[in-house]
């Protein structure tokens, strides 16, 4: 199988979807978000909080190096955190925020809080200049 983006494929931006084929897989993905909520019911608050903030990080290191940026995880977690009001819990305290940090959480931080929304073409292309300031990638 060839790699594309998906905007290299040829019907691009009009996708024909077969919703019976899709049937098998998300029966699965929402059996499998149903046993996270499970679990996550029986979590403290505090351990719900240090997953958000690990997946954050992990999300916003993951961006940037799809661009081939490596972000300090140190950075990103402190800003996370502040994000997420765990800022009280003893970690080290960011000292200077980063743009590009804040720039990638900015993204994760909408599309978390605007999750149930349609994604717009305004929206989309928000997160795009967000992510590249310039109107490109680095690659």
């Amino acid at each position: 199988m060839r790699f594309m983006w998906i905007w290299q494929a040829p019907d691009w931006p009009q996708f024909q979807v077969d919703a019976q084929a899709l049937q098998p897989a998300l029966a699965a993905a929402r059996l499998a978000q149903g046993r996270m909520l499970g679990i996550v019911g029986g979590l403290r608050l505090v351990d719900l909080g240090e997953l958000q903030l690990a997946e954050w990080a992990d999300e916003a290191v993951a961006t940037a190096q799809i661009e081939g940026e490596a972000l300090q995880i140190n950075s990103v977690r402190a800003s996370a955190a502040r994000r997420l009001g765990l800022t009280h819990s003893g970690r080290a305290v960011l000292r200077q925020r980063e743009p590009r940090v804040e720039a990638t959480l900015d993204v994760i931080e909408a599309a978390v809080l605007h999750w149930a929304e349609p994604l717009s073409a305004e929206r989309l292309f928000g997160w795009h200049a967000a992510l590249f300031p310039t109107g490109r990638s680095g690659i």
